[in-house]
């Protein structure tokens, strides 16, 4: 049977705790009656003796420890808490603590470490620069390195970008302050900067001819921590971070913070080449700035028609001031006539950033039409159509009647309108007026005719006359319409030939509202008749002429055919040419039969029974 203590330690400080377990056994029964195994001893405050029985079936056996009880170390007397919010990024607690070292530790891997040469008691010890809700652990250790612990709570949500403080106090460092003439002042006074913001360190009193060294430094106790990420530029003659005292009273010496060189318990040390003259700021912070990015969106657009208005809206930061002026996240710009830039300015703790929008204003250069224009006219009940222009490529429409294509059908009475919108978001609108009538229905086109029989190549004239109030004609031939062409009240065929062979009707409308359709109209195209000539045998016949050249005067004679039974044979043969005048003799006859008494050119004309005529020409020579 044995008995082992957790920790391992028998002796622990008044008011600590052991376990102690048995082992060697089945079952335990411990000397203050508990049968439990482990045994859990909790606020111990005197030396204690423990013993355990144990029983395997009917044996049984004994053991003891011993538990020593030595003094606690001192522990925080008071505790202050807080809570976080997104306007309250950081908290401070002062513990009163007496020992010669304190630690606090929490959440977000904050840690704070102190130590004394010599116990201090009741000692005000400044933890700040919490940005972590959560439960946060002071260890006060004694002279003999023993550890009390206490706790206390942050609340709240936290804050997204904490401003940090210098946790160091100002008189922690009073012994590193050099007692000699040099002064050192930071412009502006602050317990926290921001990487990339621009300070002055002010010196005076320092020796004409010496080089100064400025240094950021880490560390309360070794000062050993220098850091390089340390931008800075004096107005006095030097290079580096150096300060080439001259004849000024007063030194000044520009840093700026790059990002690396954030943290807490900052200085900044001037100090001679010997290091017997120096001279070291109060402690500070350097705040992370490189989070803090402003950003500006727009709504609807950074690119707007003329009229418009345009939200610009920051992110980035937790308070914001516009180049006009305007305190806030949003500024709002209404009805722009020219394109404009704003700049806002975003600031976090002590970190800012800048930001620029430029709001590009197109003019608008559009006109909405509506075709027909100024207005349609349609029948009740019958449908109509109105198309719009003027969007342009990549455009759009709406119309009064919701409808977003570029043509509409209507079909009752009142003004319609259409918004076109182009590309970039110009708009125009155009309204006409739509009348719908009931008119008369309309009495059936009379046609009157030229003629209906034509001889090839001639012409028919088809005249319509109609009653009431008609607005569109369409002939039609055979049923097929003949187009524009002939969308008039007069028909006419020129130069007729058999293809215009066929029956023709004319319908006529008002306004959509009806139509009537007139008595079909026949037309019938005649040949030309064909003209053939018989000379006597003795004639001789040129065909390239045609030229003939027969005997005259000797009872001769030669015949036309071509105009059938009921044709007509005209002969005119020039005699003489005289001052510009033809002498002819014209001879008609029904038969065709004409005689071979005159020399000299001819013209003869055949005309058939239907009225139909060719004319041949030639000449005739004498023997």
């Amino acid at each position: 049977m044995s008995i082992a203590a957790t920790p391992s330690s028998q002796t622990i400080t008044s008011g600590g705790s052991v376990t102690l377990t048995a082992s060697g056994a089945t079952s335990y029964t411990w000397s203050n009656g508990s049968t439990q195994n482990p045994l859990l001893v909790s606020n111990v405050t005197s030396a204690t003796a423990f013993s355990v029985t144990g029983a395997t079936g009917v044996c049984s056996a004994t053991a003891s420890a011993a538990v020593s009880v030595t003094t606690a170390a001192p522990v925080a007397s008071s505790v202050t808490v807080g809570t976080l919010s997104p306007t309250n990024c950081l908290v401070s607690t002062t513990l009163l603590v007496s020992g010669n070292r304190f630690t606090v530790s929490g959440p977000g891997n904050y840690a704070v470490n102190r130590s004394f040469r010599t116990v201090v008691t009741n000692y005000a010890l400044i933890v700040n620069s919490m940005t972590t809700p959560g439960t946060y652990t002071v260890t006060a250790y004694n002279a003999l390195g023993q550890t009390t612990l206490s706790y206390f709570q942050v609340g709240g949500m936290g804050c997204s970008s904490p401003i940090l403080q210098a946790k160091i106090s100002p008189d922690e460092r009073t012994a590193r302050k050099a007692s000699t003439g040099l002064s050192l002042t930071m412009v502006p006074s602050s317990l926290t900067y921001g990487t990339g913001q621009l300070v002055t360190v002010r010196v005076t009193g320092g020796q004409s001819g010496t080089a100064y060294a400025v240094d950021l430094y880490d560390s309360p106790s070794s000062y050993t921590g220098n850091l390089t990420n340390f931008l800075s530029y004096s107005t006095s003659q030097g290079t580096g971070n150096t300060i080439q005292w001259g004849a000024n009273a007063v030194e000044e010496f520009y840093v700026i913070f790059r990002p690396g060189s954030e943290g807490i318990d900052r200085i900044v040390e001037v100090s001679d080449p010997t290091f017997t003259d120096f001279i070291d700021s109060s402690p500070f912070a350097i705040q992370d700035c490189t989070p803090v990015s402003v950003s500006i969106t727009a709504t609807p657009s950074l690119t707007v028609t003329a009229g418009s208005s345009v939200t610009l809206t920051a992110s980035g930061a937790t308070s914001y001031t516009w180049s006009n002026g305007v305190q806030s996240t949003s500024v709002v710009l209404t009805n722009l006539t020219s394109s404009t830039a704003l700049s806002v300015t975003g600031v976090t703790g002590v970190c800012s950033s800048t930001a620029r929008a430029a709001v590009v204003v197109i003019p608008c250069n559009l006109t909405a039409v509506i075709t027909p224009n100024p207005g349609l006219t349609i029948c009740t009940n019958a449908g109509g159509v109105l198309t719009a222009t003027g969007a342009g490529d990549g455009g759009r429409y709406v119309w009064s009647t919701n409808a977003t294509t570029a043509a509409i059908t209507v079909s009752s009475s009142g003004p319609y309108s259409v918004t076109a919108i182009n590309s970039v978001g110009c708009s125009s609108t155009a309204t006409v007026t739509v009348t719908a009538v009931n008119p008369a229905p309309l009495a059936q086109p009379v046609l009157s005719a030229s003629n209906s029989a034509v001889c090839e190549g001639g012409s028919v004239s088809v005249t319509a006359t109609v009653t009431g109030s008609v607005d569109t004609y369409q002939w039609y031939k055979d049923g097929l319409s003949l187009g524009s062409a002939q969308s008039r009240s007069v028909l006419t065929l020129n130069g007729v030939s058999s293809a215009q062979v066929g029956s023709y009707v004319l319908v006529i409308g008002s306004s959509g509202c009806g139509s009537a359709t007139s008595v079909a109209f026949t037309v019938t195209v005649n040949p030309l008749p064909v003209v053939t000539i018989t000379f006597p045998p003795s004639a001789l016949v040129n065909p390239a002429g045609p030229v003939v050249t027969v005997p005259v005067g000797a009872g001769q004679s030669y015949q036309v055919f071509g105009g059938g039974s009921n044709g007509r044979y005209e002969r005119k043969i020039i005699l003489d040419r005289l001052n510009g005048f033809e002498i002819r003799t014209t001879t008609e006859n029904g038969d065709g039969i004409f005689p071979l008494d005159k020399a000299g050119p001819y013209t003869i004309r055949v005309t058939d029974g239907n009225g139909c005529s060719r004319t041949v020409t030639g000449e005739i020579r004498g023997q």
